[in-house]
């Protein structure tokens, strides 16, 4: 494979078109010459590049659907949409032409132009690149593609290992005992396509981890946590990771190294998806924090006057 002048970035969003999916989109397009949304009829004006799954009739995605087991509490077409927007990602690359993209999660503040950053290191050497932690966790492993790098030979191994998975009963009985475990626990969620992401790339060498510091870079696991690669790698205040802002580009300290780290992106995930819009503003990304800090105090008070 040869380098190409630009790869395009591909933010998957069915259903509807929230505010912040529009910043996130803006965002993308500020840093990178392609950005597509792969989107539905629902959002299908939503942005000049849109690539719809409406009415689309896909084999391997029907050959899917036939061996899929449900083994989680999550909403029925919020589940649907982790894994269409594999196996319909897989089908766009092919029918465009394209044979690398970048994913993101409708929920990702970007920083960084992707082909001129990633393009040469990643090329002939990886087929994949996912967001794994050192230690995803004793229950349920699980690798996320919020910031992902696909090829059209990783993805398309990927959906076919999925069909494989729910296929075979080595992996229905293991992904039915975690399941049965978190429901005894209490837990909510259960097996989604994070889960077969981490057991898919355990068995390739050839899938990178962008969650690692990098060249003194990295992509973030998720603004409200501390953790990245490493349990309480970087600095946190008011709840969310501090980042500064040199020449426009997002710094995270990470209290392993003693330095700080650039970041190619800021994932916005749950309630913190307000953000998106103020990094989207050269202004108002600086303030992010102290906006954080007073909307909790503000919190805070309101509950403190309806107690009294």
């Amino acid at each position: 494979m040869t380098t190409t002048p630009d790869i395009p970035v591909v933010i998957a969003h069915f259903g509807n078109q929230p505010e912040y999916l529009q910043s996130a989109l803006a965002l993308a397009a500020q840093w990178n010459q392609t950005v597509v949304l792969l989107g539905d009829e629902h959002n299908k004006n939503f942005w000049p590049h849109h690539a719809s799954i409406t009415g689309l009739e896909l084999a391997k995605w029907q050959e899917f659907q036939k061996v899929y087991v449900k083994l989680s509490n999550y909403d029925e077409f919020y589940e649907k949409a982790f894994w269409q927007r594999m196996f319909f990602l897989e089908f766009w690359m092919q029918d465009q032409g394209y044979q690398e993209v970048f994913l993101l999660d409708s929920d990702v503040a970007t920083f960084a132009n992707f082909t001129q950053e990633l393009q040469l290191f990643l090329l002939n050497k990886y087929t994949a690149g996912l967001m794994v932690l050192q230690n995803p966790g004793n229950l349920l492993w699980m690798a996320s593609p919020h910031f992902s790098y696909w090829t059209q030979a990783g993805i398309s191994d990927f959906t076919s290992f999925c069909i494989h998975a729910y296929s075979n009963p080595e992996y229905l009985d293991k992904f039915q005992a975690v399941y049965n475990e978190m429901k005894d626990l209490g837990l909510g969620g259960g097996i989604c396509e994070m889960t077969l992401l981490y057991e898919w790339s355990q068995k390739d060498t050839k899938v990178f981890n962008f969650a690692q510091v990098f060249q003194g870079m990295t992509f973030d696991h998720g603004i409200s946590s501390a953790s990245n690669y490493l349990p309480a790698e970087y600095q946190m205040q008011f709840g969310l990771k501090k980042f500064i802002f040199r020449d426009g580009k997002p710094y995270g300290y990470n209290q392993m190294l003693k330095q700080y780290i650039r970041f190619w992106g800021i994932h916005c995930l749950g309630g913190n998806k307000w953000l998106i819009k103020r990094f989207l503003s050269p202004q108002w990304r600086h303030f992010y924090l102290w906006e954080t800090g007073l909307r909790k105090a503000r919190y805070r008070v309101k509950n403190w006057i309806k107690g009294t």
